[in-house]
């Protein structure tokens, strides 16, 4: 590979994700807690993480926290497990984890029961891996559709899938959706006011209480928490040793480029933290790239918008099989985990991936693709 391809790789590679932060006040002999926000828009938005971490300092004045938030617009609970390591594990290692996907793996993602749950018990289990004493609150927040389906005295499957992980685990659950619907039909808040996924300020205070309420049955930052034992997995290939692949396990052919996109004169629209940094990407149909890795599941952490081609994947030598990329968000260049396998024998395994033009909407033809991380478990 070219000198200058190597090192672009790496920095796509090794680079540290812009919206995540961490912030402390440190003060000498204080207790110090770490908490950890793990999840999509309305974790990153401000809404109930900055009310929870001000009702902790108002309960406990005498504790400096440090709080990781590492909230990512679109992302589900999968890549919550992949990026789990290099946007929370590397900042610090938490006391108290909330982590909160439900909403975007039923709109965004419309996953399975089961890749909800190998998405969340990845990241959960993860967590207490590294800390098997820190205490953990899975948060329920809520769209539409699943605000009717509570309405209607069902429970959305994604609640189910992450109530599972939650119980498993011996998780607080948060049901924020099931606090505003018992809300709504007792003549409170209901969904006018919380407004939308993303909600209103009275939509995030009643999310902070509830996911608050939780935080409080299984945290106590005054007290030395005890470690608890892990129970076997839900499922064995859940992701909890998702990582991103090192940059010397890739090997890129001709028309392949590691920079970053014009993304100004790619017409659609973008979600800003995507186009900050440098991607793997081509345009060029036929362009092959090619990684080993060990592990039971690999994975795309890219973009695909209005441009995008479909791809062709061989693994283990296996015959090539055409998979189109998720460009069905209309001009919206979307961030998405695009899982190649998941099912793998626990090894080392060899992917070959190949551009392939796609036929888009109105006649046009797409051969973009833009991988911002490779996912490995």
């Amino acid at each position: 590979m070219d000198i200058r391809k190597l090192i672009a790789l790496a920095a796509v590679l090794c680079a540290a994700t812009a919206n995540v932060t961490a912030a402390v006040v440190e003060r000498p002999g204080a207790t110090r807690k770490t908490v950890a926000f793990l999840g999509g828009s309305i974790t990153e938005m401000n809404g109930f993480r900055p009310r929870v971490m001000k009702a902790l300092r108002e309960k406990y004045p005498q504790v400096d926290f440090l709080e990781i938030a590492a909230g990512l617009s679109s992302t589900c609970s999968d890549a919550g497990a992949f990026r789990l390591e290099e946007d929370v594990l590397t900042k610090g290692t938490p006391d108290l984890f909330i982590v909160e996907a439900a909403v975007n793996d039923d709109q965004d993602g419309h996953f399975t029961s089961e890749h909800s749950v190998r998405g969340m018990e990845g990241s959960v289990r993860h967590v207490l891996t590294r800390n098997p004493s820190c205490a953990v609150v899975v948060a329920l927040m809520v769209n539409r559709g699943q605000f009717r389906t509570l309405m209607n005295g069902a429970t959305p499957l994604h609640y189910a899938a992450h109530a599972k992980v939650a119980k498993h685990y011996g998780a607080a659950l948060a049901d924020v959706g099931s606090a505003l619907a018992a809300s709504a039909k007792s003549g409170g808040i209901g969904w006018k006011e919380y407004r939308d996924c993303h909600p209103s300020p009275a939509g995030c205070d009643l999310g902070a209480k509830v996911v608050m309420d939780a935080v409080v049955r299984v945290f106590d930052p005054l007290t030395t928490a005890r470690a608890r034992p892990l129970p076997p997995p839900l499922d064995a290939k859940s992701y909890f040793n998702g990582h991103f692949l090192p940059s010397k396990d890739v090997k890129l052919g001709e028309g392949w480029n590691v920079s970053r996109p014009d993304w100004k004169s790619i017409p659609g629209n973008k979600r800003a933290y995507f186009t900050q940094g440098p991607a793997i990407w081509s345009e060029r149909a036929g362009a092959e790239l090619e990684f080993s890795f060990w592990g039971t599941a690999v994975g795309l952490f890219l973009t695909a918008g209005p441009d995008a081609g479909d791809i062709e994947v061989s693994v283990d030598g296996g015959p090539f099989k055409r998979e189109a990329l998720r460009a069905t968000y209309g001009s919206l260049h979307y961030p998405y985990v695009h899982m190649l396998a998941d099912d793998l024998a626990d090894g080392t395994h060899t992917v070959r991936l190949r551009v392939v033009p796609a036929k888009r909407h109105k006649g046009t033809t797409g051969t973009a693709v833009r991988i911002h991380r490779i996912c490995i478990n």
